[in-house]
């Protein structure tokens, strides 16, 4: 059985989500054209997969597991799972509101169906060996990590250096 995405797949997925990623990149030359989203899919998992052997680092995607992201919280979409890594996501996991249009707990059922955990390797990209699939622990922790990390914001904002432009002139 082969897994990845099929060209069907590829295609709704350019329509939906993808586009505003090759926009980005400057691939939307060519509207509606999937043969050059498929090429640069495709070149960019080569590149991962090279980046991976040579030990570089790679950030771990947080529905798959895999490193395939090159910066954390970047809103950059994972080329296996097509999670696109969204802070928020990550602070509030049950929540359907952000840019996935599906919670992160359910996008990681998903994915586990696809990639088990088992699977440690995937075309030469690797499963970073400290994650794992978010458990009622963690969902219970999350609004007292986020509280904390609020804290921390305000605490931060208060340490920095005063505005001279803000103080009034008397």
């Amino acid at each position: 059985m082969e897994y990845g995405p099929s060209a069907p797949m590829l295609s709704k997925f350019t329509d939906w989500l993808f586009s505003a990623m090759a926009r980005r990149k400057g691939l939307a030359a060519i509207p509606g054209n999937p043969i050059r989203l498929r090429d640069y899919y495709f070149r960019r998992l080569s590149i991962l997969a090279r980046r991976t052997y040579l030990e570089e680092a790679l950030f771990t995607c947080p529905a798959c597991g895999f490193r395939t992201l090159d910066n954390p919280s970047s809103y950059e979409i994972c080329l296996l799972c097509w999670w696109m890594d969204d802070e928020d996501d990550l602070w509030s996991p049950e929540s359907t509101d952000g840019v996935n249009r599906k919670s992160l707990v359910q996008w990681q059922r998903n994915v586990l169906i696809r990639f088990p955990i088992d699977i440690r390797e995937y075309r030469r990209l690797q499963r970073d060996p400290d994650w794992r699939p978010i458990s009622k622990e963690d969902l219970l922790a999350a609004p007292r990590k986020l509280q904390e990390r609020e804290e921390k914001l305000e605490q931060h904002r208060k340490s920095y250096p005063p505005q001279y432009w803000l103080w009034k002139q008397d």
